[in-house]
C-alpha cells in the first residue's frame, strides 16, 4: 500500500472544502436574493445597482401579501394535493413492492429496472 504525503492530503482536503463552499454560496445566492427582494419597496426593487440589504426593511410586505392574496387557501390546496399524492404513492408502491418481492414472472427484472428508473426522474 502506498503511503500518502500528509501535506498533499491537507491540500487536497482544503481544495475540496473550498470547492464545496463555493458551490454552496452559488446555490444560496438565489434564496438570499429572493428574501432580500421580498423585504424591499417597489421603488427599491427597480433601482440600479441593486441593494442586497434594503433600507428600510419592509416587514409589512408579508402582512400585505396575506391581506391581498388568498395565501391560506393556496396553502390548503397544496396540502390536499400533497397528502393525496403521498397516500396514493404509499398504497400503490406497497402493492408493487409486494408483487416484486413475492412473485416470480418473466420480465420481472426488466420491469423492476424500469420501475427504479422512473423513480430516479424528477
Amino acid at each position: 500500500m502506498a503511503v500518502r504525503n500528509p501535506t498533499s492530503r491537507v491540500v487536497t482536503h482544503s481544495l475540496l472544502h473550498l470547492l464545496l463552499i463555493a458551490g454552496s454560496v452559488v446555490m444560496l445566492i438565489p434564496l438570499v436574493w429572493t428574501v432580500s427582494t421580498s423585504l424591499k419597496t417597489l421603488q427599491q426593487i427597480a433601482i440600479w445597482p441593486p441593494e442586497w440589504i434594503p433600507n428600510p426593511v419592509m416587514w409589512s410586505n408579508y402582512v400585505e401579501v396575506f391581506r391581498v392574496a388568498p395565501v391560506m387557501l393556496w396553502l390548503r390546496n397544496s396540502m390536499v394535493i400533497v397528502l393525496a399524492n403521498v397516500i396514493g404513492g404509499v398504497v400503490t408502491c406497497s402493492f408493487v413492492a409486494y408483487g416484486f418481492a413475492r412473485m416470480r414472472f418473466p420480465g420481472r427484472d426488466a420491469l423492476f429496472i424500469l420501475l427504479l428508473s422512473t423513480l430516479m426522474m424528477p
